[in-house]
């Protein structure tokens, strides 16, 4: 003021990048093998797009033909941004963080369970942990923080294949019993994600729920779980922020120190065997011990920008026949 008095203020500004990046396609001549199949891959297809920060992925539909493909074919380049990402949230009583990054790719930064084990192939690289198939899984077999009723599962999640159903993008479970609570994908609902439960003993068909129908598509799922008391339990669904799901149920989970594994791509199971089968890349999964509400979920929403452009793949089959005689 006039007399030299100063005070201060912090506040928090969020930087936002809302400009889609550039797609530039470029027309791609492939020929068939021998056995009448070829392909073709974005890069092919990419011809200089680019961004105004970064491009983070790009992506090509259709890119496999056959010989009924012969000829020009129509194809969609993606060019996807890198993320900007909303607010951060008060971390209070998080219990398991994995992000899948070099350095860390195995660990659960809260410290409370054990490092992730897979299986079948699976691979943990370039900062998400990929799984296919039934076969295909991680697990983080021990645990030893506080005791968990009241939760919060959060998975950002792109499925490569939306056609392969009944996996788990991240589900609690108990060792010595069935118990369990998932983030589950298509098993009841084709292309529709569900709380899996034991027995479905919690699971209910989320209203309005959502179909998803676009692969490669990362997003952020998120199931919270509110002890109501005498033994029921409120859950609610969200994808991308935004509340797909709300219902009461019973009996409440709960699970405790050396009782309590994670899974990811088998909904859930007993040592190395399970149920489910998920084709899908987990770029980060989050547990709280506690009910995230809404806003704060919001503010972990990460979101792209994208656009698309079109080109022509000419397909040739410049193989001979094989004449028999």
């Amino acid at each position: 003021d006039i007399n030299g008095n100063t005070s201060t203020c912090t506040s928090t500004i969020f930087v936002q990048d809302v400009t889609p990046p550039t797609a530039l396609c470029q027309n791609v001549t492939i020929q068939l093998n021998a056995q009448g199949n070829g392909s073709v891959t974005a890069t092919q297809v990419n011809n200089g797009s680019f961004d105004n920060c970064a491009v983070a992925s790009l992506s090509v539909t259709p890119n496999t033909f056959t010989c009924a493909n012969v000829g020009p074919n129509t194809v969609t380049l993606t060019v996807t941004d890198n993320s900007t990402t909303g607010s951060t949230i008060n971390n209070a009583n998080l219990i398991g963080h994995w992000t899948f990054e070099p350095g860390v790719e195995s660990v659960d930064l809260t410290g409370n369970w054990t490092n992730l084990q897979t299986f079948g192939g699976a691979t943990i690289s370039g900062g998400y942990l990929d799984v296919t198939g039934g076969a295909q899984f991680a697990k983080a077999p021990a645990y030893a923080g506080p005791a968990i009723t009241n939760k919060t599962l959060i998975s950002w999640v792109s499925l490569d294949n939306i056609n392969m159903f009944t996996g788990s993008a991240l589900t609690i479970d108990r060792i010595a019993t069935d118990n369990f609570d998932g983030i589950i994908y298509g098993e009841q609902q084709a292309y529709r994600w569900m709380n899996g439960s034991s027995g479905f003993s919690r699971t209910q068909a989320p209203v309005p729920g959502y179909a998803e129908t676009v692969p490669n598509q990362q997003v952020m799922m998120a199931i919270t779980y509110q002890d109501l008391g005498g033994g029921n339990v409120q859950i609610k669904l969200y994808r991308n922020g935004v509340l797909i799901g709300d219902y009461l149920d019973n009996p409440l989970g709960s699970w405790s120190a050396g009782d309590a594994e994670v899974w990811f791509g088998k909904r859930h199971g007993s040592g190395i065997s399970g149920p489910g089968q998920l084709d899908a890349k987990i770029h980060e999964a989050r547990i709280y011990g506690r009910v995230l509400s809404q806003s704060e979920l919001q503010g972990l929403v990460t979101t792209y920008n994208s656009s698309t452009c079109t080109a022509t793949v000419t397909v040739q089959d410049n193989i001979a026949p094989v004449a028999i005689c």
